[in-house]
């Protein structure tokens, strides 16, 4: 800890890297110091902050992960769906049938919002429609109405979760919202109310996410969906001919991060490189 990570690792990497960047970026520091490298590079600058930390500039960028879910088959749609749910979770413990349930539900309710052109598909719609007046009754108009619109999973989902007994309705709901709640922030959900851009895109992409150390552990769930989302859509690119370089700093304070743990272990070879840092040995 204290150790000059900025100094003698973010700085100089961000200066030289040829290869697109996702940076996690404590205070706006690197930002400030490489973002006119980056430029000078070739390199798309942008940059997810939604505490203002760089100042009054304009144009803020957002992300949202689910506008990244492949079209296609009703299995790719189903797939791409569960993905995102799954953002959402520090990963179910082993035999933790609600928290299962509840990204269950919100795999579904995404798959009703993928559907219907009409709706935005962000993480605030689907906090709000889970905080609709009556979401049992909602959902079941849901399916009386555009059912047959639906992909056979999402319907099936959504009808498993209301043939279920109040009580058991109850907690699934609870945790659903719970792992929503940090959504709820308008800070937040101005800056995942579409997105600006894509990672990794045509024209090479630096990424900066930049949040204030003290909220780190707090939005937590904010950069792992954000970070997640990325890693995401950078495994199901083309092979780059530079791999995605992910600097991910304060990476203690993200875990559990099964997605990031995934990435870690199976990640092809010249895909993407994750380097995490961490402040002690007893964070790993």
């Amino acid at each position: 800890n204290r150790s000059g990570r900025d100094r003698s690792c973010l700085v100089p990497n961000l200066l030289n890297y040829a290869g697109q960047v996702v940076v996690l970026d404590i205070d706006g520091k690197v930002y400030a110091a490489t973002k006119a490298a980056r430029r000078a590079l070739g390199q798309n600058v942008f940059r997810l902050d939604p505490f203002g930390v760089t100042g009054p500039e304009p144009e803020l960028d957002t992300y949202t992960a689910p506008d990244w879910i492949e079209g296609g088959d009703e299995a790719a749609i189903t797939r791409g769906c569960r993905e995102v749910a799954e953002l959402f979770s520090c990963g179910p413990s082993l035999g933790d049938a609600d928290e299962s349930e509840a990204i269950g539900l919100l795999s579904s309710i995404l798959g009703y919002l993928y559907m219907v052109p009409e709706k935005k598909i962000n993480e605030n719609e689907l906090y709000v429609t889970l905080h609709s007046e009556d979401i049992i009754y909602s959902l079941a108009v849901v399916l009386d109405t555009i059912g047959k619109k639906l992909t056979e999973s999402t319907y099936a989902e959504i009808a498993s979760f209301l043939q279920k007994d109040d009580g058991a309705r109850t907690r699934i709901l609870a945790r659903a919202t719970s792992l929503l709640k940090v959504f709820s922030s308008l800070d937040v959900a101005a800056s995942t109310d579409g997105s600006t851009f894509k990672f990794p895109s045509d024209q090479p992409a630096t990424v900066y996410v930049i949040v204030p150390a003290e909220r780190v552990k707090i939005y937590a769930p904010l950069l792992r969906v954000w970070i997640g989302g990325m890693l995401r859509t950078t495994l199901r690119a083309p092979d780059p001919a530079v791999p995605a370089l992910f600097l991910l700093d304060h990476c203690a304070e993200l875990m559990p991060f099964p997605q990031l743990v995934a990435a870690q272990a199976t990640a092809p070879a010249g895909k993407l490189r994750l380097w995490t840092f961490w402040h002690d040995v007893s964070q790993l």
